[in-house]
């Protein structure tokens, strides 16, 4: 694999501007055989997974589609484990995980303004097999009972700078999603597991993203169960040095399988 420490040093010195800067980290790793260090772990039948939707111009959504993963035509971006045209399914260990990254966003918010993210809530119908991208110092007591390989100098330094890129803030860095994505990409390519388990940004408490395998349909491994609108409030935190948001109101949705819509009380 050659030496992890220069192989760090490279990937942290490309260019992520570069047009083609995706495509020259997936062939880095298959050029340099790198290895990625990653824990297998079963996400059993029944867990509850969360997904949010920020609603934007949309009042409420009233297909369930809306609150899916969206059609390949409208991913236009780089996201943390997806390339532009590459549509996958995100949701979250934790409902409040599953809104961090929009929290970074919601900083910009005039204080006293409000919006609006719609919740639903997952429920795994089968097994699923996942990568976990591990981080020994934040995960909860479930994870930490995980019992692996033991991982090498190389590859424990390897595991820092995966947990480090995958936890970093995007809030004025959208190009960190390059180089994720591309990570998230070779390790699905390597693999047939159902997705990538990774830690969120610290920006909400301690919890755990998961994007599912692009090649998966949804509704053959998830139920969609409950769902709610949650209404946020800007203000200013304790410590006056920037905003907070404070969830202000929730309205329950009722869910119609046979027409596929969901119905606002």
């Amino acid at each position: 694999m050659g030496n992890i420490k220069e192989i760090i040093k490279q990937l942290k010195n490309i260019n992520l501007d570069y047009s083609y800067s995706y495509e020259r980290i997936l062939l880095f790793f298959e050029k340099n055989n790198i290895e990625i260090p990653t824990l297998t772990y079963d996400i059993l039948k029944g867990k509850m997974l969360f997904r949010s939707r920020e609603n934007f111009d949309e009042l409420f959504f009233h297909k369930i589609d809306g609150i899916k993963n969206p059609a390949k035509k409208f991913v236009t971006k780089f996201n943390r484990a997806n390339r532009p045209y590459q549509s996958c399914f995100y949701c979250s260990d934790k409902r409040e995980t599953s809104y961090s990254e929009f929290m970074e966003d919601w900083l910009d918010k005039p204080f006293g303004s409000t919006f609006d993210i719609t919740v639903g809530m997952w429920e795994t119908i089968k097994d699923l097999k996942v990568h976990l991208i591990y981080d020994r110092k934040d995960f909860s007591q479930e994870y930490n009972l995980i019992k692996g390989v033991e991982w090498d100098d190389d590859l424990t330094l390897m595991n820092d700078f995966l947990v480090d890129i995958y936890k970093a803030s995007s809030y004025n860095n959208k190009q960190i999603y390059i180089l994720t994505s591309a990570i998230s990409n070779v390790l699905l390519m390597r693999s047939e597991l159902d997705g990538i388990l990774f830690p969120c940004i610290p920006t909400n408490g301690i919890g755990l993203n998961l994007v599912l395998n692009s090649n998966i349909c949804v509704e053959n491994v998830l139920i969609l169960k409950h769902v709610t609108r949650d209404t946020f409030l800007t203000t200013l935190n304790e410590n006056r040095l920037k905003a907070n948001h404070i969830n202000i109101a929730s309205i329950d949705g009722k869910i119609d399988f046979e027409k596929k819509t969901i119905i606002w009380k």
